[in-house]
C-alpha cells in the first residue's frame, strides 16, 4: 500500500510524486492537492517541499506534453502555499534556484515564483554560487543539469532545438534573454550595489530553520528510541546499558590518558624553562652581576 515505507525509509506521497514532471499532467497534481492539501507543506526525506520538486522538474521541452512546463504546477502550489517560495531545501536552494537550474524560463514558472518571493533575485544559489540572473544565463548553454538529490553535476547532451517546441525557431534564445532581463528588472539596484542585506537576512532565517529542523529530528529520534525500548526485553535493555557504561568508561579512560600526557608535557616544558633560568642566573653570578 502507499502507506508502507519505500526503500531507505522513504514515504510515498501523492502531491510530491505528482510534482515530479515527466509525463504526469498538471491535472493529476490538481487532484492530489484537492484530496491531500496538507502535503503542500510537508518536507520529504530528501529535505524538499513539493514546490522544490516541481521547480526542479524538467521544463516542458524535455517532456512529452508541453503543458507540463507552462508553470501551471508551480502556480497551483504557490496559490495554496505562497510562503513555500521563501523556504530553502536541505541544501539551501530556493525554488527559484531550482527552477532556473532545471531550465525553466520566465513564462514556464519563474514569474510565479518571483511574485511570491521577489527578494530571491538577490540571493545566491548555494550549489553553484551564482545569482539567479547568472543561472538563467548559464542555462542557455544547456550543457549540464544539477541533481538536487545527490548534489552532483551531470553533463548531458541536449538536442539543439529543445526549446523550439514552444517558442519556435530562435525561441530558446529569446526565452532565455527575456528571463535574464526580467530577473534584472526585478532587482534594478542589484547590478549597481556591491552589498545586499536581503541575502544576509535570508541566511539568518535559514539558520533558524535548520536549528528548528535539528530540534525536530532530535525529538523524532527520541520518540523512535523510546518506541524501540518498549519492544525490547529486559535482557536486551541491560545489554544496551552495559555497552553504554563500557563506552563511557573507555571514553573517560581516554580523557584521563590525554590529560596525563598533557600534564607530563607541561612538566617537561616547565623543567626546561627552570633549567634555562637557573643557568642564566649562574652565568650572571659568575660574571659578578
Amino acid at each position: 500500500t502507499v502507506d508502507e515505507p519505500l526503500p531507505k525509509g522513504k514515504q510515498w506521497r501523492a502531491v510530491h510524486a505528482a510534482c515530479a514532471g515527466g509525463t504526469v499532467p498538471p491535472d493529476v497534481l490538481a487532484f492530489a492537492l484537492q484530496i491531500l492539501p496538507g502535503e503542500v507543506e510537508v518536507v520529504n526525506e530528501s529535505g524538499n517541499l513539493p514546490i522544490h520538486i516541481a521547480s526542479f522538474a524538467p521544463p516542458d521541452e524535455a517532456n512529452i506534453m508541453p503543458e507540463i512546463g507552462s508553470g501551471r504546477p508551480l502556480k497551483m502550489l504557490l496559490d495554496m502555499n505562497a510562503k513555500a517560495a521563501t523556504k530553502s531545501n536541505r541544501k539551501g536552494r530556493l525554488a527559484l534556484h531550482l527552477a532556473l537550474a532545471s531550465g525553466k524560463t520566465w513564462n514556464s514558472g519563474v514569474r510565479e515564483i518571483l511574485k511570491a518571493f521577489p527578494e530571491a533575485t538577490r540571493m545566491r544559489d548555494p550549489v553553484t554560487l551564482l545569482y539567479p540572473f547568472m543561472l538563467a544565463a548559464c542555462e542557455n548553454e544547456g550543457s549540464a543539469v544539477y541533481s538536487d538529490e545527490d548534489e552532483t553535476v551531470k553533463a548531458i547532451e541536449r538536442p539543439v532545438d529543445n526549446k523550439q517546441l514552444e517558442h519556435g525557431k530562435g525561441g530558446a534564445e529569446l526565452a532565455s534573454i527575456n528571463t535574464i532581463y526580467s530577473l534584472l528588472r526585478a532587482a534594478p539596484k542589484f547590478i549597481s550595489e556591491s552589498k545586499s542585506d536581503a541575502e544576509k537576512c535570508f541566511l539568518w532565517r535559514s539558520r533558524k530553520e535548520l536549528a528548528a529542523e535539528r530540534d525536530q529530528l532530535k525529538d523524532k529520534l527520541f520518540t523512535v528510541e523510546t518506541d524501540l525500548r518498549k519492544r525490547m526485553t529486559a535482557v536486551e535493555l541491560q545489554d544496551i546499558e552495559d555497552k553504554k557504561k563500557q563506552e563511557m568508561a573507555h571514553k573517560q579512560e581516554e580523557e584521563r590518558h590525554s590529560r596525563a600526557n598533557h600534564l607530563e608535557l607541561s612538566a617537561q616544558t616547565n623543567a626546561k624553562v627552570i633549567n634555562t633560568i637557573g643557568g642564566a642566573m649562574m652565568t650572571l653570578k659568575d660574571t659578578g652581576l
